[in-house]
């Protein structure tokens, strides 16, 4: 099942189907105990990945609209216009596009592991000063001889 859904959210072999790969993904965890935490990182980096996806289409849709009213607001001919806004907008959404969605899921994986080795060494802390103030109780309360 977490196979199939790879395949539908990369769109190999099958088209490209973000919500039948979440679905995959649900039936996998719902199949397996040991496949709770790949699923759950499989959601993450689908959610985000859709997330992502929304942005860029409202920030070239906001882009536009905002080109329309420059040229509504210009006051010359609309080609002059688009021709001089034309290469810093097609600058624009080449490197968005580059930096957003082509590495993104190395970037996620790397903050989500530097994370997890946070939680894993302050609760390895906790546990330590937990053992110490143990050993103190412990030692406190041994009868003297």
């Amino acid at each position: 099942m977490f196979n199939l859904g790879y395949m539908h959210e990369l769109g190999i072999g099958r088209s490209q189907d973000m919500h039948l790969a979440k679905r995959y993904y649900d039936m996998a965890a719902s199949a397996s105990v040991d496949a709770h935490v790949p699923t759950m990182l499989a959601n993450a980096k689908l959610l985000t990945k859709l997330y992502v996806q929304y942005f860029i289409q409202f920030y070239k849709e906001f882009t536009l609209m905002m080109l329309y009213e420059g040229i509504v607001n210009w006051g010359g001919s609309w080609s002059d216009y688009i021709s001089s806004q034309f290469d810093t907008l097609a600058q624009i959404f080449v490197k968005m596009d580059e930096t957003a969605t082509e590495d993104w899921d190395i970037y996620l994986m790397s903050i989500l592991a530097v994370v997890l080795g946070l939680v894993m060494a302050l609760r390895g802390h906790n546990v330590r000063i937990a053992q110490m103030r143990a050993a103190q109780q412990n030692a406190n309360q041994r009868p003297v001889m």
